[in-house]
């Protein structure tokens, strides 16, 4: 089995490329921290990549390291993300761009990159990172909010489109467990910051138990992907009881004010 994944040197990114290197997977592991991933590599006895997930270029060069190498790909893992924070009008243009550009448009580059591959072999699998937060709609994480449940509906799409060429489409929504996203957070003060770390620690999920969920939803062909008990409890008050939900989302708002 050959894996690709893109944030691939820490955080979840390292988890997941863990796990598939554990199973006897060949791995290949982008990130724009060369130290990192380079690290990483030699820890896992992984191939690595520097790789600007916003740079089309940077994502031909990736393609092609796959076909001279492997000749194929089983599944591309679109990981790579950041994230921002603030209410619509703390959140500066730049902020946005930067944004979308990561979370959102380098799921996009990857897929549009390895799509023929995938179509052309008949074959493969593309996991992408979404995050609860696609689901749940927080308020003060409106772009993050946006560029997430871009990746939700981008991966439904690609489900049906890619279908016909057997290739699945999975799209993972976790829960918030801690990981190094804030050290990156953009963020209009250290409030919104400190609230983000809060959150982490008061779970009991891992890096390495969601990437055990991410490797046994693949191996059965999931789809949508909540990694955790409280997660799906959370998106069934939502669906079921929103006045519950929209009560829970005035707190988060006097919270972050």
């Amino acid at each position: 089995m050959k894996v690709l994944i893109t944030g691939g040197a820490s955080g979840l990114g390292k988890a997941i490329a863990t796990r598939y290197a554990k199973s006897g997977a060949q791995v290949l592991i982008t990130d724009v921290n060369a130290e990192a991933g380079k690290e990483v590599a030699a820890e896992l006895g992984t191939d690595f990549l520097q790789h600007d997930v916003r740079s089309t270029a940077e994502w031909n060069l990736v393609l092609h390291w796959v076909t001279e190498h492997w000749g194929s790909l089983d599944i591309l893992v679109n990981n790579a993300g950041v994230a921002a924070a603030g209410f619509i009008e703390e959140t500066s243009e730049e902020d946005w761009d930067w944004i979308i550009d990561i979370n959102l448009k380098g799921v996009v580059h990857g897929c549009r990159t390895f799509t023929p591959l995938l179509r052309a072999q008949k074959s493969g699998h593309i996991v992408n990172i979404a995050s609860l937060a696609a689901l749940m709609l927080l308020p003060s994480m409106s772009a993050y909010n946006a560029t997430k449940i871009a990746v939700l509906g981008l991966s439904e799409t690609l489900r049906t489109e890619l279908e016909a060429d057997n290739v699945k489409v999975t799209v993972v929504c976790p829960n918030f467990f801690p990981t190094n996203l804030p050290n990156s957070m953009r963020a209009p003060n250290e409030a919104y910051i400190k609230r983000t770390r809060s959150f982490m620690k008061h779970t009991t999920l891992t890096a390495e138990s969601v990437a055990e969920t991410i490797f046994e939803s693949v191996r059965k062909g999931k789809f949508k992907v909540l990694t955790d008990r409280q997660a799906k409890i959370s998106y069934a008050v939502k669906t079921w009881l929103p006045w519950v939900y929209r009560a829970q989302l005035r707190k988060h708002v006097k919270r972050a004010s």
